[in-house]
């Protein structure tokens, strides 16, 4: 998992200046509603299950660039304290955010 994490934050962000803090002690998972199952990832999964690590980024801020590598998962970047996350995150999704934040409040304080 941690190798593709790393792999999966280049992909997407270009960040590889990365120090890993800590692994989740949990699997985390998600559904996606019904109304978009059909239209994600050619309709072949329902869903993810997903480990999770808490970062330290330890480059600088044009390292980050969301159009390098493949068609862009994202559109824009912020950096963000924990408590405004959960109004950024797709309602599909709140409920395993919460999770992963409660999981690292210890660290995130």
């Amino acid at each position: 998992p941690i190798k593709a994490a790393k792999r999966e934050l280049y992909e997407e962000t270009g960040i590889s200046s990365v120090k890993i803090l800590v692994e989740s002690q949990s699997w985390f998972s998600y559904n996606l509603p019904q109304n978009i199952q059909s239209k994600l990832w050619g309709g072949r999964y329902m869903g993810q299950k997903q480990k999770w690590f808490a970062l330290k980024f330890t480059g600088s801020e044009d390292e980050i660039n969301l159009k390098a590598f493949h068609k862009p998962e994202f559109s824009k970047w912020k950096w963000m304290v924990p408590e405004s996350i959960l109004g950024q995150i797709v309602s599909f999704k709140k409920d395993l955010y919460k999770q992963v934040l409660d999981e690292f409040k210890t660290l995130l304080n």
